[in-house]
């Protein structure tokens, strides 16, 4: 592939991952932006995406990923016959502010179309490292907005302060900028100027969810950090993670403080009442109960896409494998797991190795979680991404030569 192919594809991944923050922070800083750009932004996306894979479609190395990562396309061929079966022969209830294209449109313009587009990527040659620093910078120059612009005029305890996108979104773009700033303090080498820069984005992303009262994100966070420890096991690393626990445990609630005298939210609040409340009747666990009652009642070829309980008319388990049984049955719910398990063996080996998509490897743990938590299949586009590029690339490949 030419040069110039190359370096569109390593763009096209950072604007896969990062785009719709960007698109949804313009408003702020353009007022004469009055509603979000991201349609046009998904339309754009997937335009370039059709291009690069149809362009590519005749090189060997698209074939070659295509059986890396068939079990993707399975899936999601199966699902995708489940959607149009049920939104047009089966006529499925829905949500009465949604539409049927709303489904169709957000499975495949924001997860299908564009992720198929990494088959065509020849990852050999993509260049991870220009990849990160300009996520990194883009990340840190848009929350760093973000947060300088934020409208604070409704009183909202639980809000993005005039970003267009959703709280749990926003709050996970936080969560991403902290793990990114993890991995350049404390799992590769860096210049000691820079991990002042590097600090900075790690309170910064943790500023951001705190503002956005999420509680998935800052799990997310220390999962990531935990399994880390956990995997790459090294005595120097466990006593840092120590240090770390007793600093965090003695200036926690002072940075807390800090941050919600300057905005107002509801964090620490939510998050202390899913630990102390008795949560067995809350309205995500009965959604997920629900979800695995439809799977029950219909095991073998699913029931649908979307919850038909009378009281949940229209939603989804928020957790992606409850979803995939319910929604598929069976064969789809085992070929999702079959498809994460694959992802969680190469993280390990990502961590093991130490190789230099760790990051990738950190992103994949963290929407996967975000998916467990409150996600949908149709929708949680930086799941499939991280996921897909996960399995098309080879961990012995992508090592350090630091440590």
């Amino acid at each position: 592939m030419k040069s110039r192919d190359l370096n569109f594809q390593n763009n096209y991944i950072i604007l896969l991952i990062v785009g719709f923050l960007i698109t949804s922070i313009i408003p702020l800083i353009m007022p004469t932006f009055q509603e979000s750009l991201s349609i046009p932004y998904r339309l754009f996306v997937n335009i370039i995406g059709l291009v690069i894979f149809f362009r590519s479609i005749l090189y060997k190395f698209t074939y070659k990923n295509f059986n890396t990562g068939f079990l993707f396309v399975i899936f999601w061929v199966i699902y995708l016959t489940r959607l149009f079966l049920d939104l047009y022969l089966f006529e499925i209830e829905i949500f009465e502010e949604q539409s049927k294209s709303y489904y169709i449109l957000s499975a495949l313009s924001i997860v299908f179309f564009p992720t198929i587009s990494l088959y065509s990527f020849n990852w050999s040659k993509v260049d991870f490292e220009y990849i990160l620093k300009w996520l990194y910078g883009l990340l840190l120059f848009a929350l760093l907005i973000g947060l300088i612009l934020r409208n604070n005029e409704d009183n909202e305890l639980r809000s993005t302060g005039g970003v267009f996108m959703g709280v749990l979104n926003y709050g996970h773009y936080g969560a991403t900028l902290s793990i990114l700033s993890f991995y350049y303090i404390f799992v590769r080498r860096s210049y000691k100027i820079f991990k002042v820069i590097y600090v900075f984005g790690f309170f910064l992303g943790l500023t951001t969810v705190f503002i956005t009262s999420s509680k998935s994100p800052i799990i997310a966070l220390g999962v990531v950090i935990l399994l880390y420890y956990l995997v790459f096991f090294d005595l120097k690393k466990i006593i840092i993670l120590l240090i770390l626990l007793i600093i965090g445990y003695f200036y926690f609630i002072d940075f807390y403080e800090l941050v919600s005298k300057y905005y107002p939210n509801a964090f620490l609040q939510r998050f202390i009442y899913s630990l102390t409340e008795d949560q067995s009747f809350s309205g995500r666990e009965n959604l997920l109960m629900t979800g695995w009652q439809e799977f029950v009642e219909k095991p073998f070829f699913g029931s649908a896409f979307l919850i038909q309980n009378e009281k949940f008319i229209g939603s989804y388990p928020h957790n992606l494998i409850i979803e995939s049984f319910m929604a598929l049955g069976i064969l789809g719910g085992f070929i999702f797991i079959w498809y994460l398990k694959k992802c969680l063996i190469i993280t390990r080996s990502h961590i093991k190795k130490n190789s230099n998509l760790v990051w990738i490897a950190f992103l994949f743990l963290q929407y996967f979680i975000f998916g467990m938590f409150s996600g949908n299949i149709f929708s949680s586009e930086l799941f499939w991404i991280f996921s897909l590029i996960l399995i098309l690339t080879k961990p012995e490949k992508f090592r350090l030569k630091h440590k």
